[in-house]
């Protein structure tokens, strides 16, 4: 895993179950299947740890739900 700078934060989301349509065989594209999501994600924090303003960081919900809608 990449080493963090002291400006960065790490965002874990873990076994975020989706069921969607994928596949190229019919019986895959008419049925829905379980699809597991793991993802790391690193960003700049400073502003967020400067001003000590949660508004300033990533929100796990938002990013979840950007996830989904995609």
């Amino acid at each position: 895993m990449p080493r963090l700078e002291p400006s960065m934060a790490r965002i874990r989301v873990k076994d975020l179950r989706l069921r969607t349509y994928i596949g190229i065989k019919e019986e895959e594209i008419l049925n829905k299947q379980d699809v597991l999501i793991n993802l790391t994600m690193l960003y700049p924090a400073a502003a967020a740890v400067r001003g000590n303003d949660i508004e300033q960081a990533l929100n796990y919900r938002t990013i979840t739900k950007a996830i989904i809608q995609h």
